[in-house]
């Protein structure tokens, strides 16, 4: 794409390699004191658990990158009216309290959340920052 006198490039990749992506981005900002994302304020829009198999009552669920589970973007509006939970919620020791079928958004409703990780804690305080 042009535009004047410079060149624009775009690049799209339908996916992402975090495991490559993420110390690249640590490196930059501490040896090049660069930002990679800059918070804007409170959240406008969170990836929600979206179940990827039927789940039965007992189950303990995978996270991120597993067979139980995928995440889809909503605004926080939307999460917070829905009783969603973020993808990132779904570490640790996560049970199905009722069977769940296949392609439900996921509530605290449906499952129990392990409070013992690290991403709960965190999560909790930045809830309660913008609450």
């Amino acid at each position: 794409m042009k535009k004047g006198d410079r060149d624009h490039h775009i690049l799209y990749r339908p996916f992402h390699l975090a495991s490559l992506e993420t110390p690249m981005t640590i490196a930059k900002a501490i040896l090049n004191h660069d930002t990679a994302i800059v918070p804007c304020g409170a959240p406008v829009s969170e990836t929600v658990t979206v179940v990827k198999k039927d789940i039965k009552i007992g189950e303990r669920l995978d996270g991120i990158g597993g067979f139980c589970v995928r995440g889809v973007i909503e605004t926080h509006a939307d999460m917070k009216k829905n009783k969603n939970i973020p993808i990132g919620l779904i570490s640790g020791n996560v049970v199905a309290k009722r069977d769940i079928p296949n392609g439900k958004f996921l509530t605290e409703d449906d499952v129990v959340l392990d409070e013992t990780t690290t991403v709960w804690k965190l999560r909790k305080l930045q809830d309660e920052v913008f609450s």
